[in-house]
């Protein structure tokens, strides 16, 4: 999976051409969604993690996990140049070690019968997340 932005209903009234109405499908990856809630001018609705079975998150988590593009640390709060190859595959390895440590104590929950939403939350910064948004022009632009 990778991000994406899929236009479901885009609609203007006739008698108001500047009330356009647009509801899309967005992917990204579920740590984002704490930065995107932030703008509360959208009308949106998201996946839940308490929904979805234990199960059915492993799998997915382990098929086709977020994996980010790793850049080096530097003051501020935006990274430096991109890893070197060999960097960058070490880092690779290691998140997606943390991966599986996750989905092997997620798992070791759910056989405890521990409710999925606590077992989910393990899996989350391995996650793509999906969230229909509704917004006017305005906010759009």
């Amino acid at each position: 999976m990778t991000y994406s932005a899929r236009i479901l209903a885009d609609s203007v009234p006739e008698n108001m051409p500047h009330a356009r109405l647009t509801t899309m499908e967005l992917v990204f990856p579920r740590i984002v969604l704490a930065e995107f809630n932030t703008h509360r001018v959208f009308s949106r609705n998201s996946a839940s993690s308490r929904a979805i079975p234990v199960s059915k998150q492993i799998e997915k988590v382990l098929k086709d996990p977020y994996v980010p593009q790793f850049k080096h640390n530097q003051k501020g709060m935006q990274p430096a140049d991109p890893l070197t190859p060999i960097e960058d595959d070490k880092a690779v390895r290691t998140w997606l070690e943390a991966r599986n440590r996750a989905v092997e104590q997620c798992s070791w929950l759910d056989a405890q019968n521990v409710h999925k939403q606590w077992c989910n939350r393990l899996l989350e910064p391995f996650m793509w997340h999906t969230v229909i948004v509704t917004a006017n022009r305005e906010q759009l632009i």
